[in-house]
């Protein structure tokens, strides 16, 4: 035992630690479930990820089958969730709608991150009139309301239907990814190893890729967790308007749309799609804010 103490031993006199360093990622991932918040959106977030991917298997009946003679029934042991004006499983319907809106809303997301991300790594790292003329088209972009410019691309292009809002939402996001991005590419261009690559010849679009482009990561991936909350308020919103999903799709706010005129007599056809977004909304703002905190770099670690 003395030998292998003695071995040990430092050079310096101390003693080497056994003990393993702590990566990022762990670092991050402990930083998440301190918090509350953020561990209950998640358990939320994977309850509606699950019912999605399994809405053929768990939902009771066909989302589209209609019972005439089940018309406005309530909640019962038939109907846990009631039927609405077309005799159509309330239940069935919400859990294949989850599937729609998770969709609607990475999909959009998705688009506006790549295209965003195009926009704003090369007007960062390019700068000139380039990045002037650039930025100046994206502040006309993001100086309109997000809603109402959605709803004015959809009426411009004259179209209805989910995957118009798609392309809608992420016209609308891009200039907010490119401003994010082309921050961080302000910063991470100017730094010492950027400047390296640039003198043993490396291309640009080979030092955006490589040194750059993962810099920028952290911050989009907060500001998407939060965004895809918010795509899937505005699609149901636009489709409650009727711009968005058409019947008889399960769409949530279509459904909201639909069912709106019996909300006095019959109101538990209106409660589960709303609640429905209400839950799958603020579980994505929890899991932002959570993924925020872990992965802000002046954040105290203990």
């Amino acid at each position: 035992m003395g030998v292998s103490a003695s071995v040990s031993a430092s050079a310096s006199g101390g003693w080497v630690s056994s003990r393993k360093p702590v990566t990022w990622s762990a670092i991050v991932v402990r930083q998440y479930f301190r918090n509350k918040g953020a561990v209950v959106g998640a358990a939320i977030l994977v309850v509606v990820v699950l019912v999605a991917v399994l809405a053929p298997v768990i939902a009771p009946y066909d989302p589209y089958a209609m019972h005439p003679k089940e018309q406005l029934k309530p909640p019962s042991e038939q109907f846990l969730w009631g039927t609405d004006q077309y005799g159509r499983d309330m239940l069935s319907r919400v859990i294949h709608g989850a599937r729609i809106s998770l969709m609607v809303g990475f999909a959009a997301n998705i688009f506006s991150v790549a295209l965003g991300m195009l926009v704003g790594i090369s007007a960062g790292y390019y700068g000139g009139r380039y990045d002037m003329l650039v930025m100046r088209v994206m502040d006309m972009i993001f100086a309109f309301p997000g809603l109402l410019l959605a709803m004015s691309i959809i009426g411009l292009i004259g179209q209805r239907g989910l995957i118009w809002v798609v392309i809608a939402l992420s016209i609308v996001w891009i200039p907010m990814y490119a401003r994010l991005i082309r921050g961080s590419v302000l910063s991470a261009k100017e730094n010492t190893y950027v400047e390296a690559a640039r003198v043993v010849g490396m291309r640009g679009g080979r030092i955006m890729w490589r040194h750059i482009l993962p810099n920028t990561a952290a911050p989009v991936i907060v500001v998407a967790s939060l965004c895809v909350g918010v795509a899937i308020r505005n699609a149901a919103a636009l489709s409650f308007l009727g711009m968005g999903a058409q019947p008889p799709t399960p769409e949530w706010g279509l459904m909201l749309f639909e069912t709106k005129q019996f909300l006095r007599i019959n109101p538990w056809v209106t409660v589960s799609p709303g609640l429905a977004i209400l839950l799958t909304v603020l579980a994505f703002n929890l899991v932002g804010d959570g993924l925020r905190s872990a992965l802000d770099p002046r954040m105290k670690v203990d």
